[in-house]
């Protein structure tokens, strides 16, 4: 790809010291793109929902793992698949 096709495909640079919309931006994608770096209550209360939710699906895929292997056992029959434990919250 040359340079200015490189040039062409990047994506423009916000400029916070003016209101005004770079030229070849849509003025709707450039206002989306001002609003998008700020967060609503909704917008976090979302975003935690979705990482609790795959903190359970990963939860719920380890422990039947662990289910699955419960019975591989070394010589000295000691589980040879098991959880090392959480972090802290």
């Amino acid at each position: 790809m040359s340079q200015s096709t490189k040039a062409m495909h990047a994506a423009p640079v916000r400029d916070t010291s003016t209101t005004s919309t770079p030229t070849g931006v849509d003025s709707e994608v450039w206002e989306f793109r001002a609003n998008f770096d700020s967060r609503s209550p909704l917008d976090e209360l979302v975003r935690e929902g979705a990482r609790r939710m795959l903190q359970a699906a990963m939860e719920t895929e380890v422990d039947e793992f662990l289910a699955t292997h419960a019975d591989r056992r070394d010589d000295e029959g000691r589980r040879q698949v098991v959880r090392n434990g959480h972090l802290p919250s």
